[in-house]
């Protein structure tokens, strides 16, 4: 069977309390890290074998979100000992490309060193470029749909690798990320995920050509 994209939305965080987008790159609250235990449970129990990479936007809640819905998928690498992961599981890559559309505090990036700080094991080596956090070049605002084809491109070389290796299970791709850039890539003004919420997609081409996600 040809991969998947499962698409995520990150869990409930302090800015989603009051809709305060002045809250810089917020934490998950108590409810939210609830969600996420709640979400792998059903996405991703015990013995899950179909996941092959997991790629995040490098904003906090979606790291955390991350790391707590995945625990029983996720290569133990990523995990200080005893806190979770499991022996030979799925690769987690940070993804700036995934970060949220706008330039508002809330969905805007940490610096890296205060990222390593707070998750010691992560591999920060995708977040070398610095204008990530500074939503410049690609990572501008208006910028927002080439960086969609970006990940698109990505994820669909990425599904390829998974499905060609040989006696590989593991051919879906979870990406977590935020509202508005769905809306980017699956082509779709429209479409909305609740907070915690996932989708399970493919990627296809539209009629001018370009990638989306077909929900």
């Amino acid at each position: 069977m040809a991969g998947r994209v499962i698409l995520v939305r990150h869990s409930h965080a302090l800015h989603n309390v009051n809709d305060d987008v002045n809250i810089p790159d917020p934490r998950l609250t108590l409810k939210g890290e609830r969600q996420s235990v709640l979400l792998g449970r059903n996405i991703a129990p015990p013995g899950t074998k179909t996941i092959g990479t997991i790629l995040t936007s490098p904003l906090r809640r979606s790291i955390h979100t991350t790391l707590l819905a995945f625990i029983d998928v996720i290569d133990k690498r990523f995990y200080l000992e005893g806190e979770g992961g499991i022996v030979g599981g799925a690769d987690l890559v940070l993804d700036p490309y995934l970060q949220e559309v706008d330039d508002f505090p809330c969905n805007t990036g940490s610096a890296v060193a205060s990222l390593k700080e707070e998750w010691l094991n992560l591999d920060f080596s995708t977040l070398g470029d610095p204008s990530w956090p500074l939503k410049e070049g690609i990572f501008s605002p208006e910028n927002h749909k080439e960086r969609a084809q970006e990940v698109l491109g990505d994820l669909k070389n990425r599904i390829k690798v998974l499905v060609q290796a040989p006696s590989n299970e593991s051919k879906d791709v979870v990406v977590v990320t935020h509202g508005g850039f769905m809306q980017d890539l699956t082509d779709n003004a429209r479409f909305s995920l609740g907070l915690a919420s996932s989708k399970a997609c493919t990627i296809i081409e539209n009629e001018e050509g370009q990638l989306m996600l077909k929900v």
